[in-house]
């Protein structure tokens, strides 16, 4: 499995470095901010906060294809992109408290022009 660690500074926004192409990937971020931040978990559009000092794990799996995560990190919030047939499990202290499933949809092919 891949970890990603994301390293944030307050009124950053950046997206991870080019992990290798994995069927599983995970990656843990701490809120280090003086206040709650968003998570927000695509294309599920599911979102979760963050209290200043928790720690969250997001795993991403696929049986249909390796991937990789994008992740871009604002002031305003943090979004997870997931790759076309990957499922998220989000855990604090060990236990689930978010699952984004059927999994990720293909993206459709784009047209010639």
């Amino acid at each position: 499995m891949a970890t990603i660690s994301i390293r944030e500074y307050e009124g950053s926004a950046m997206t991870t470095k080019q992990e290798p192409l994995s069927p599983t990937q995970s990656f843990c971020f701490e809120n280090s901010r003086a206040r709650d931040v968003v998570v927000r978990l695509e294309p599920w559009a599911d979102e979760l906060t963050v209290a200043t000092g928790e720690k969250i794990e997001v795993t991403a799996r696929s049986t249909r294809e390796p991937g990789r995560f994008e992740i871009e990190v604002s002031d305003a919030a943090i979004v997870v992109y997931a790759w076309s047939g990957a499922t998220l499990v989000v855990e604090k202290e060990g236990h689930v408290v978010l699952r984004c499933e059927p999994p990720a949809p293909r993206l459709p092919k784009a047209r010639p022009s």
